[in-house]
């Protein structure tokens, strides 16, 4: 079997805190996005929007680990983005912003 950076479950090192996978990152920007706090299904559902088919259970994998990781907040059988969880998050979501920003961005190759 090939692992890559975004299957659940792949070690990690436990004290680093702030290494979001791309699936990890899209989640937290769902559940930061959503006006209320969002279940695991309706974050399937926009992340399906976003990406196409992907297996739910990925998601359904992800959460939790979130949540035990202090990005995603419980609140009942819902999550809500945390400020640890914005924290992690604003070094990659600018490092895209720059990227995609960057001379010859919009030019593919």
């Amino acid at each position: 079997m090939i692992s890559t950076a975004n299957d659940p479950g792949l070690p990690r090192d436990a004290g680093d805190e702030s290494a979001m996978t791309v699936l990890e990152l899209s989640i937290f920007v769902c559940a930061f996005r959503a006006r209320t706090p969002i279940r695991a299904s309706e974050i399937f559902a926009v992340m399906h929007g976003w990406f196409g088919d992907m297996p739910a259970d990925q998601v359904a994998l992800l959460v939790p680990g979130m949540v035990s990781r202090g990005w995603l907040t419980p609140v009942g059988e819902a999550v809500k983005a945390s400020e640890q969880g914005r924290r992690a998050a604003r070094p990659l979501v600018e490092g895209i912003i720059r990227m995609l920003k960057a001379p010859g961005s919009s030019t593919w190759r």
